[in-house]
């Protein structure tokens, strides 16, 4: 609709960026026709892009988790370039398993300009600890050609 002039509602952009599902297609069709700043700022971080990105994934190839957690943020080179993953956990209703996945990698022009990453993936790994985790993202991240900064 914005492609075609037509004035979209805040409250019905509001209510799509808050869907983790769609806020990163909707960023991204945004950003086509340079209106990506109309999505409200709590929902152009990269944090909320990126957890957007894994459940952009994980609907493709896999059942949607009913919790994502996010663990932690580490920088890694790729491409050439310094960039950013994050790593979370994600579990599903009626099971205490957590299973760990990547979202990334990700550079930011700016604070308002996310660009995302070829790298998102679910390890289908339930998650047991710190160093196994890492282990496995390090591996991952290794065999796709990145490394990782201390």
């Amino acid at each position: 609709m914005l492609t075609h002039k037509v004035k979209v509602s805040s409250d019905d952009l509001n209510l799509i960026a808050k869907n983790s599902l769609y806020r990163i297609q909707l960023y991204e069709n945004l950003k086509e026709i340079n209106q990506h700043k109309l999505i409200p700022k709590k929902y152009r971080t990269s944090r909320m892009l990126s957890e957007s990105d894994l459940y952009n994934y994980l609907s493709y190839d896999d059942e949607l988790p009913d919790t994502v957690v996010l663990l932690f943020e580490k920088e890694i080179v790729y491409e050439g370039k310094k960039q950013h993953i994050i790593l979370y956990k994600y579990g599903y209703d009626g099971s205490e398993e957590w299973y760990t996945a990547l979202s990334g990698p990700f550079v930011m022009k700016s604070k308002s300009d996310f660009q995302r990453g070829g790298l998102t993936t679910s390890f289908y790994e339930v998650y047991t600890n710190y160093e196994d985790f890492m282990r496995i993202v390090k591996t991952y991240v290794e065999e796709q050609g990145g490394s990782f900064l201390n």
